[in-house]
């Protein structure tokens, strides 16, 4: 019984202190927002300072974009990190039965306060077909396909997943780590706040 106190004592402080995966959806329009349709969520970080988060944060980056960290990171203050990183797999289509990638540059926002972040929803610009030709395409043109009457097609729905649940893990792994992967029974659920202005 002392035993199963003393790991429960040890593992409190670290359960307590977890950050909750977050949950963007893709609209129409290509833009991605929560499930309450607002384009930002606040992420609680328990019991840590501002300085702290900003740490950790910019630890996951590094450890995620590498040697292109400098050319990717903007790190604007102590209390705002901007991203804009060329990403693979940010929009997905068929060509001749094969389902082919496509790559282009993302956009995200991270605004830092003690105990918590506001976490922007993440941008796509424009996307080309990794392995084709050299042209891109618009982003919300591309994914606007994939949609009638603002209910995803059918015969879409895989494409539409994969790459929802791809800009999912690479957004979890910047906030929580790089080696963050959801479970099968996970489904977060992006509670967000109400608050548009800035007195988040």
């Amino acid at each position: 019984m002392k035993k199963i106190l003393i790991i429960l004592a040890t593992l409190l402080p670290l359960i307590a202190g977890a950050v909750e995966p977050v949950q963007f959806r893709l609209t129409p329009a290509g833009l991605y927002e929560t499930s309450t349709g607002e384009d930002f969520i606040i992420v609680p970080f328990e019991g840590k300072s501002a300085a702290q988060i900003h740490e950790d944060l910019i630890k996951n980056m590094r450890e995620i974009y590498g040697q292109d960290f400098d050319r990717f990171v903007h790190v604007n203050d102590g209390n705002t990190i901007g991203v804009r990183a060329l990403g693979d797999s940010l929009y997905v289509s068929k060509v001749f039965g094969v389902m082919r990638s496509w790559e282009g540059y993302y956009r995200l926002q991270i605004r830092i306060r003690d105990g918590r972040i506001r976490l922007n929803a993440p941008r796509v610009e424009s996307v080309k077909m990794v392995g084709g030709p050299d042209e891109t395409w618009k982003f919300s043109k591309q994914v606007g396909k994939w949609f009638r009457d603002s209910k995803i097609k059918d015969n879409d729905r895989e494409k539409y997943e994969l790459v929802v649940d791809h800009m999912n893990l690479l957004v979890n792994r910047i906030i929580i780590g790089p080696s963050w992967s959801p479970t099968p029974a996970e489904k977060p659920d992006g509670k967000s706040s109400g608050d548009n202005d800035d007195n988040w």
